[in-house]
């Protein structure tokens, strides 16, 4: 049904079936049309509905909006392989991704993905290696491509059936449009399920729960009446650009045990944008009582493991796959898989957990979204027993398994710094025995845990992704040649411990190059270790979060001791602060707090400015104390310098360059 309203908003509630994907998208270079248009008319005159650019595209419209809203709701994606596609970089091979990662929602049976070679000496992509071809020149070769389609589109409706009396759930699908005549208009639509169930009464509440969710949006682009621009746009434009378009259609639902999931494709353009953009939207509900599950972390016993677990092996897929494509940049990965709100975007299906990212989340745009699987197997120990049960899993935890869980795994000796960066993963404990090892001697050795960073006279190492890693020391040390390099780096870990050990420069550097940096780090700990020697500081936390740093000394740093920007609860316990200059000795910086020194030496150490220096602090709940520590012998004009920020108690002072008395 059709009807407008008042104010000249077109509007349609009506029943349909076509977003659940009946559709054939075909792929193909543009320099094939002629040789593809047969496919196309043949495919089309057996029945099916078929979508291909030059027939559904107007001139001056947005081609890849367009594309990517075609590929969200194919059923089926032909692809059409030639000299030309291979030879060609552009849609088709962003098309192949789109489709790749869309394949990995279908179950393996599934015939998402047809590739046709258009030449008899074409060959297949890697990507598309696993899948079977058909050739243009075989017998029958329309036959074989239509008697796919018709499969898949059958298979895909026996497993929706199946799922619906397995889970007594029956759906039945709808679509919402609305749309409005403005400088600029807009239009909306969006596909809803409407689930019923006798044994589950109240599973209606479901629809009602994301069709709110997804009028707000609607509610949201009618904002651009209140907003309209007559310098940007007129109405002898044609109507498609001067409309903001958002559109929403979902996967097929998922039960898995009593749980009911489903993903959302939300795609976008704004009239006059440089490019279109989607994102995911998710919802995941208990059947009985419904409950929506809205946060990742509420289904996990311990959140702070679960996270780590799943920021490990998410990070690690995701590596191999932009590594793959050329696009890995660490940084962004890293920022992009943070915290529990960067894996907002779940879903659950018979084999685990997926996680969906969107586009900029862990990658440029060209990259495209990215999804993610996650086995069962590897997170359900972490799972609250009532989740287990909902999913009906079965899972019986035994002793040595608990054991395994608690701590990393045997030790393991390590005879070379290659040996040492191959074991440098999670869930390990590594030793060095009476061994001096230099960092840079193991370049190029790498790993998905390893990258190497040029630094200006040499390579420097950084350590990421890494979770429960235990590395010990029995009379070794740990060194860096470049005097310009950090000794040691640790990105996005969690867990870490240090013991034992010594770290430092062959050569004592200036300006650049510290002992040990740790950037985004949680449970840190470093225990009876020596730092000596670097171009700037000993010790440097961005970003961490629960760091005990206990008998470790900290001396001949060129620079100062340490620098501490936006952390919290950092612990120094019984540590020696020695021979150290030349600048601020102790820096805090940005949202830092709960930073205590306990039972700690400062001697001898020379500085042109304070001993802490507080100034860049900007957190109002940000303190740093000292307690029962001793300053001997220290040169520095300034013992700190913001007392908002400072406190001590029962501290000693002897023979420093400052005015103290002693408590």
């Amino acid at each position: 049904m059709l009807y407008k309203t008042n104010d000249g908003v077109t509007m349609a509630a009506q029943q349909r079936e076509d977003f659940k994907g009946g559709s054939v998208f075909l792929s193909y270079a543009s320099p094939d049309r002629e040789r593809v248009t047969p496919y196309f008319n043949d495919l089309a005159a057996r029945g099916h509905d078929v979508w291909i650019d030059w027939s559904r595209l107007k001139p001056g419209q947005n081609w890849d909006f367009e594309i990517q809203r075609a590929l969200n709701r194919a059923a089926i994606v032909v692809v059409f392989v030639s000299k030309n596609s291979l030879d060609r970089r552009g849609y088709v091979q962003r098309e192949i991704k789109v489709a790749l990662d869309k394949a990995k929602e279908k179950l393996a049976t599934d015939i998402y993905l047809i590739p046709v070679l258009l030449d008899n000496d074409a060959i297949l992509p890697d990507e598309l290696r696993h899948i079977q071809a058909v050739r243009s020149g075989d017998t029958g070769c329309l036959d074989r491509i239509d008697d796919a389609i018709r499969h898949q589109l059958k298979q895909v409706g026996d497993a929706a059936s199946q799922m619906q009396g397995a889970a007594a759930v029956n759906w039945h699908s709808s679509t919402y449009r609305e749309a409005w005549e403005g400088l600029p208009g807009y239009e909306t639509e969006f596909g809803l399920f409407h689930f019923t169930s006798t044994k589950h009464p109240k599973v209606s509440e479901v629809t009602e729960i994301i069709r709110g969710s997804l009028l707000s949006h609607v509610a949201d682009q009618r904002v651009i009446k209140l907003q309209q621009s007559h310098e940007r746009f007129n109405f002898g434009q044609e109507a498609y650009s001067r409309m903001n378009t958002w559109e929403a259609f979902p996967s097929e639902p998922n039960i898995v045990g009593q749980i009911l999931s489903l993903h959302y494709n939300f795609h976008w353009y704004g009239a006059g944008a440089a490019h279109p953009n989607m994102n995911f939207q998710t919802f995941c509900f208990l059947l009985d009582p419904i409950v929506r599950i809205d946060n990742l972390a509420e289904v996990f016993e311990e959140a702070s493991h679960a996270l780590a677990t799943i920021q490990f092996l998410a990070r690690e897929q995701l590596s191999a796959s932009l590594s793959a494509d050329g696009a890995m940049q660490d940084d962004w990965l890293m920022r992009g898989t943070k915290e529990w709100l960067d894996f907002r975007n779940f879903a659950f299906n018979s084999d685990g957990l997926q996680l969906y990212f969107d586009p900029y989340q862990v990658a440029s745009y060209a990259s495209g979204p990215q999804i993610v699987d996650i086995p069962f197997d590897a997170v359900k120990r972490l799972m609250k027993p009532w989740f287990r049960n909902a999913l009906g899993i079965h899972y019986f935890e035994t002793s040595t398994e608990t054991t395994a869980n608690a701590r990393p795994s045997a030790p393991i000796a390590v005879e070379s710094v290659a040996d040492l960066l191959k074991n440098a993963s999670s869930r390990r404990m590594v030793i060095v025995k009476d061994a001096s090892f230099i960092i840079s001697d193991a370049f190029p050795s790498s790993s998905s845990n390893i990258r190497w960073h040029e630094v200006n006279d040499g390579k420097e190492l950084s350590i990421y992704g890494v979770t429960d890693f235990d590395l010990r020391g029995d009379r070794a040390s740990i060194l860096a040649a470049p005097q310009h390099a950090w000794v040691l780096t640790f990105d996005y870990c969690h867990n870490i411990t240090l013991r034992d050990l010594t770290f430092g420069h062959i050569e004592e550097g200036y300006c650049q190059g510290g002992v040990l940096r740790f950037r985004n780090c949680q449970g840190i700990k470093v225990k009876s270790c020596d730092l000596y020697g670097s171009g700037t500081y000993g010790l440097a936390f961005e970003d961490c979060t629960e760091v005990e740093i206990d008998e470790t000394i900290v001396r001949d740093c060129s620079y100062g001791i340490l620098n501490i920007t936006d952390c919290k609860a950092i612990r120094f316990t019984a540590c020696s602060f020695r021979n150290n200059r030349q600048f601020d000795l102790c820096n805090f910086a940005g949202e830092t707090a709960e930073i205590m020194f306990k039972n700690c030496v400062f001697e001898n150490n020379v500085s042109a400015g304070a001993m802490f220096n507080l100034k860049g602090i900007t957190g109002a709940a940000s303190n740093v104390r000292v307690w029962n520590s001793k300053f001997s012998e220290n040169d520095c004009p300034v013992f700190q310098d913001e007392s908002g920020f400072f406190s001590e108690r029962k501290n000693e002072y002897f023979g420093n360059s400052w005015q103290r008395v002693a408590d």
